[in-house]
């Protein structure tokens, strides 16, 4: 979910050195000032969720390690429970996904919570039918909803429940 845009907007590019490696694999860069950055979704990610430029891949994407994929390797969860956290979040991404592809937005190459949060910040037509305005309300809920299981499980803002 790193690579696809669920998690994250864009890599920031560490040295100029990292930033030439890339385009010279033929990696689309954005620049802003003096910045290098590689704009999410990854265009290096290619089926089964594999890394075209893995053993080149940037300093930020090689030191990344979500916190689900820390917690199994400490013990604190096993296997199993990973994957359901993960096949849960999917669901949670690809309802999303529908909701945005049903109110207009099939920007599919753009990070998901910019999608959702220009879909958002359109203003609220009132004449609109019912149905699109449920649309907008699950909306939403399935963001903030995605959001906090991302904080949660992926990037180690997870809540003390004791």
């Amino acid at each position: 979910m790193c690579c696809s845009g669920v998690l994250f907007i864009d890599v920031k590019m560490q040295d100029a050195q990292e930033s030439l490696t890339l385009l010279k694999q033929g990696v689309e860069l954005e620049q802003h000032e003096d910045a290098h950055y590689l704009v999410q979704p990854c265009s290096c990610l290619g089926e089964g969720n594999h890394c075209h430029i893995y053993p080149q891949r940037p300093k930020l994407c090689a030191a990344f390690e979500c916190s689900l994929l820390s917690q199994l390797k400490t013990g604190q969860r096993d296997e199993s429970e990973c994957n359901e956290i993960i096949e849960a979040t999917r669901e949670k991404v690809h309802a999303l996904n529908d909701i945005l592809m049903k109110l207009g937005n099939k920007e599919t190459d753009v990070p998901l919570f910019l999608r959702t949060e220009e879909t958002l910040s359109q203003p609220w037509d009132l004449s609109a039918s019912d149905a699109i305005n449920e649309l907008r309300n699950q909306l939403f809920k399935h963001a903030a909803e995605l959001t906090a299981s991302i904080d949660q499980q992926f990037l180690g803002t997870r809540q003390n429940t004791e």
